[in-house]
């Protein structure tokens, strides 16, 4: 009991530092709720009904039309004298004097009773038969396209009503949720998980069900016809209920197992994809192969141990149902003369049938709930996955923030409950339209800075305010369309320019053209044959960084903000295209408050005010001047040891 409680410590405090979450995997069965989720999905237990009950109506269909004929040649074959009747009669041979007939259709008399022959001579009787057969057939071919219909849209609704349901989740989830679960994890959500319920769960339950109905209903027209079969068929389907329950619980965590390590392997190959520009001038495209390798090792390795699962239970169930056979063959051969011969075949045929069927059922069983699993694991982000709170005490004015005036009350803020806070104690007021520079070390906290006025991540104290109203009880969706950023990374979606610059279409074309004239880009995009309608490639590939942020500038300008935040937005650009972007932020946001955390000490110098972080505090603040003129300044030693040559006032 102590070792496993040290080592439940040990792992716990190894645990505690990580930022990034060990994924989960359930252990046992597939939970009702995971069925119910998807129940729901489909659209309640009623649809669902309807859709077995239409399987249930295409079976029983094909049923009577079976037993429709069945009638109909015993009709036929009553109508003849017993002198032209060469097959051979069970009557001849059973103590109840049935015919063979008899076996299967109960409508049959129990004598030999002589009925009028249904012949074109009699065409009312002939023709009666045949307009209830060919009706038959033709509900048949109704009742299977309802089925397939019913069973197709069915299956649809539900995957895109699971997708939607859990995209929703995961759009509205916190940006802790991103950093401690990489993107190959989510990504293995909308993509395998997804294709599970796409492709396989559909073929598979139609499978089961066309099972279920025809087992119940062939149990149904034993019971009516040859009801002591069923005691037969007791430890027939005890044996297998046990090979079921012990085959499933290995294959169902093996795909357990396949569904968790395919995620490492997704967050592999959208790193290499999104890395190749440092991959390829550091010459590591061999380690990156050969963690490629490894790594599909793994995933291919937890689909073969699946796979084999499934042929192991396959094999056994086959090797089961053969010996079934084998030993009702037996049975008949030794009591040869006790038992009618039609008797003999009908059972051996039935047996064949029914266990046939019965082992086939179980593996599809097996595989259904295996790739639940699947379903399951949507339905854990759909039940768990927290979301960013909605708050709504506080309804700003729709002109919000009019003035930009911010302020940080004593805030403090962590990453996680269990983790360091990132923040501590800051306060500070800045005044409508400054312009503030936030300097500071790598991991000095300016990024999560920009985190707390935007509410990325939620504080553990303190407030916030703009213009008087506290930024924790106001709804998300104002707070973010208020305030206008600019990231390290500019983002660029796929799409025209035009969609890229006003995605909501709110403005003509005229402030489109006013806001690159600003950023200086008119002249380039006039080139364009399109013009504002040209198509920019995924992550704006056809741009440089340079022009992709000045593109995000002109869209901040169109957006006519009051705060305006640039996190490292020069970081990763030229000096010429800093200088471009400093002086189109000085003409285009005059009026407006700008707060810029900047890598480059240069581009903050004409900020009327300067705050220096280090470790999640407040250390220095004042204006460049008085804080350049202060030996003993942290900016000034900063600047020293940055060699940046400064204008002069």
């Amino acid at each position: 009991m102590t070792t496993n409680s040290s080592a439940d410590n040990v792992t716990q405090q190894k645990e505690k530092g990580k930022l990034t979450e060990r994924e989960e995997m359930v252990v046992g069965k597939v939970r009702f709720g995971t069925y119910k989720s998807y129940i729901n999905a489909v659209g309640g237990f009623i649809v669902c009904f309807l859709v077995m009950l239409s399987y249930t109506l295409t079976m029983g269909s094909v049923v009577f039309s079976d037993w429709w004929l069945g009638i109909w040649i015993n009709t036929l074959n009553t109508a003849k004298p017993n002198n032209e009747t060469n097959s051979y009669s069970l009557a001849d041979s059973t103590p109840s004097n049935l015919s063979a007939a008899n076996l299967y259709y109960t409508t049959a008399s129990s004598n030999n009773t002589m009925h009028p022959m249904p012949s074109p001579e009699n065409s009312s009787g002939f023709d009666f038969y045949l307009l209830v057969y060919v009706s038959s057939l033709g509900g048949i071919v109704l009742l299977t396209i309802l089925r397939g219909f019913a069973g197709a849209t069915a299956t649809i609704r539900a995957s895109v009503r699971l997708h939607n349901i859990v995209l929703k989740k995961v759009m509205k989830a916190p940006m802790k949720f991103f950093d401690s679960n990489p993107s190959g994890r989510i990504l293995n959500r909308f993509s395998k998980d997804m294709d599970e319920a796409d492709v396989f769960l559909p073929q598979l339950i139609d499978t089961l069900m066309q099972l279920l109905n025809t087992i119940a209903l062939s149990l149904l027209t034993t019971a009516l016809v040859l009801p002591w079969i069923l005691i037969a068929m007791v430890p027939v389907a005890i044996m297998f209920a046990i090979l079921k329950n012990i085959s499933n619980t290995s294959v169902r965590q093996l795909k357990r197992v396949e569904n968790v390590t395919r995620s490492p392997l997704l967050a592999h190959v959208n790193t290499t994809a999104q890395g190749l520009f440092t991959i390829v001038p550091y010459n590591q495209q061999k380690q990156f192969i050969e963690n490629s390798t490894k790594l599909i090792d793994v995933t291919s390795t937890a689909t073969l141990l699946f796979e084999s699962s499934m042929r192991w239970v396959g094999v056994r169930l086959d090797l089961s149902s053969s010996m079934i056979t084998v030993a009702t063959a037996l049975v008949l051969v030794i009591t040869k003369g006790s038992v009618a011969p039609a008797l003999a075949g009908l059972s051996l045929t039935m047996c064949i049938k029914v266990v046939g069927i019965m082992q086939f059922m179980v593996r599809v069983m097996n595989e259904v709930e295996a790739r639940f699993t699947s379903i399951e694991r949507l339905h854990h982000y759909e039940k768990n996955l927290e979301t960013e709170p909605q708050t709504f005490n506080t309804t700003p004015s729709d002109n919000w923030p009019n003035e930009g005036r911010i302020i940080f009350s004593k805030v403090e803020m962590k990453y996680r409950d269990n983790m360091k806070p990132v923040l501590r104690n800051i306060s500070f007021d800045l005044y409508p339209q400054m312009k503030i520079g936030i300097v500071g070390r790598t991991g000095a906290g300016k990024s999560s800075l920009a985190a707390a006025l935007f509410r990325l991540v939620q504080l553990s104290e303190g407030h916030i305010y703009i213009d008087g109203v506290d930024v924790s009880q106001i709804a998300l969706k104002i707070l973010r369309s208020r305030l206008s950023t600019i990231p390290q990374d500019p983002v660029l979606f796929a799409g025209t320019l035009r969609y890229n610059l006003d995605p909501f279409g709110k403005h003509p074309d005229s402030e489109l053209w006013s806001s690159l004239e600003n950023v200086h880009l008119k002249e380039k995009v006039q080139q364009f044959d399109q013009d504002l309608d040209y198509q920019i490639e995924e992550n704006g590939e056809n741009f440089s960084v340079g022009e992709r942020q000045l593109i995000c500038l002109a869209r901040a300008i169109l957006r006519k903000n009051k705060i305006l935040l640039l996190d490292e937005a020069t970081a990763s650009i030229d000096t010429q295209t800093d200088s471009l972007i400093q002086k189109t932020i000085k003409e285009g946001f005059s009026d407006c408050t700008v707060v810029t955390i900047a890598h480059r000490l240069n581009t903050v110098l004409h900020s009327d005010l300067i705050m220096i972080m280090d470790n999640g505090e407040v250390i220095e603040s004042g204006a460049p001047q008085d804080l350049l003129t202060d030996p003993h300044s942290f900016f000034n030693t900063m600047i020293a040891a940055q060699t940046v040559k400064t204008p002069s006032p």
